[in-house]
């Protein structure tokens, strides 16, 4: 017992010594709000990075981009590997930061030349979003998982990864996604989920997002929500949560797509209009007679029979349909087209709104 004590207090003695010899990470302070012994602009030489409460930017000599959400606890093993403990961080690697690492309770997840997020709960869960390029999740419980654009992962210590139904996004601001930094005591949208076995992808639900020049998409950069050409962006969506859908998931016969929410809402479906409405859009939805579009899209089967900007790009016109629920409740969606459809119609979009407008 006693040796086995002593050989302990080594060890401890032994890591407190490599920690000490580990050389601090210079980092720039670029944003803040609400981060306690962080300003803008500051420069800082860090192993270790704690944050209460608040978000904080900081920008490696590398160009890599972390931005974490508190609570948040981390250590730098070098300027390429971060030890997450628990907390919220958006990791953009840039054009120098090929091979960034973060590592949590589960697991490392290793950039591949990408934007991701990565969550780590107090508990040793934890998971993965990609938001651009591609990472790899790399864990004792399983072989080496590749992940690409719009897929995610939980995960945890001899467990084997699932899946990410869905990951709360911040509003676009022009630039990378990334995870949105506070979570609310009780969301709206309290369920994103579907009955899909074979892939990795997410639902990304952008509280507040749904306005001009927001992303449209999961699994895809370009496609933002934009007015129709000659009108002003419909009021009654601007503001309304907005649940990103993705592309591939429109050929799936048998597509259950599952929403709860937690109050009485309205929920909006965008649908390409290309293809007649699905029964289980007719069935319980109505049509609003507002409309809008997404784009630009590349010319591509998708984009069959419209028009191209002067630029070359298209945008696809969507008509709004629209079902109130006055309590908390669910509900199933299908696929954006009957099956024997010949359209070659795009996903819709999902937007939801608290309350039921008049």
């Amino acid at each position: 017992m006693i040796a086995s004590a002593a050989a302990a207090c080594v060890t401890l003695a032994a890591l407190v010594m490599w920690a000490q010899r580990t050389p601090p990470v210079q980092v720039e302070v670029t944003a803040e709000s609400g981060a306690a012994g962080f300003t803008l602009g500051q420069r800082l030489a860090l192993r270790e990075v704690r944050l209460p409460r608040g978000t904080l930017r900081l920008r490696l000599e590398s160009g890599v981009l972390l931005d974490c959400a508190g609570p948040f606890i981390a250590r730098f093993d070098s300027p390429t590997r971060l030890r997450l403990s628990e907390g919220r961080l958006s990791v953009d690697v840039g054009e120098r930061g090929f091979g960034f690492t973060v590592v949590t309770a589960g697991g490392e997840v290793v950039d591949l030349g990408t934007a991701f997020g990565v969550e780590a709960l107090p508990d040793g869960r934890s998971s993965v979003a990609v938001f651009s390029g591609k990472v790899e999740l790399r864990q004792s419980a399983s072989a080496t998982v590749a992940l690409q654009e719009g897929e995610g992962l939980r995960f945890a210590e001899k467990e084997l990864p699932s899946r990410l139904q869905s990951v709360q996004v911040a509003q676009s601001d022009g630039s990378t996604t990334r995870l949105e930094p506070s979570r609310p005591p009780q969301p709206m949208i309290s369920e994103v989920s579907d009955n899909l076995t074979e892939t990795n992808r997410y639902y990304g639900i952008v509280m507040g997002g749904m306005k001009p020049q927001q992303r449209a998409f999961a699994d895809r950069i370009l496609p933002e929500w934009k007015a129709m050409p000659g009108e002003a962006f419909p009021a009654e969506l601007i503001g309304a949560d907005l649940i990103q859908t993705f592309q591939e998931e429109r050929w799936r016969h048998k597509l259950n797509l599952r929403i709860a929410v937690s109050r009485p809402a309205a929920v909006y479906v965008m649908h390409d209009p290309r293809s007649p409405p699905p029964a289980w859009l007719q069935a319980r939805f109505v049509k609003t007679g507002l409309r809008l579009r997404s784009g630009p899209w590349l010319a591509a089967n998708i984009t069959r029979g419209l028009t191209p900007d002067a630029d070359g790009r298209f945008h696809i016109p969507c008509e709004v349909w629209k079902l109130e629920l006055t309590e908390a409740s669910s509900l199933s969606l299908g696929m954006p087209f009957e099956p024997k459809s010949p359209s070659q119609s795009a996903m819709y979009g999902i937007a939801v709104k608290e309350g039921v407008p008049p």
